[in-house]
């Protein structure tokens, strides 16, 4: 299940932390 990280984007479990949010966005 995606998660939503401090930053309110969604992030999945492969990608570590806000970062990934980042480059997903």
């Amino acid at each position: 299940m995606p998660e939503i990280n401090q930053f309110g984007q969604q992030v999945n479990d492969l990608v570590p932390g806000w970062q990934g949010a980042q480059v997903l966005r």
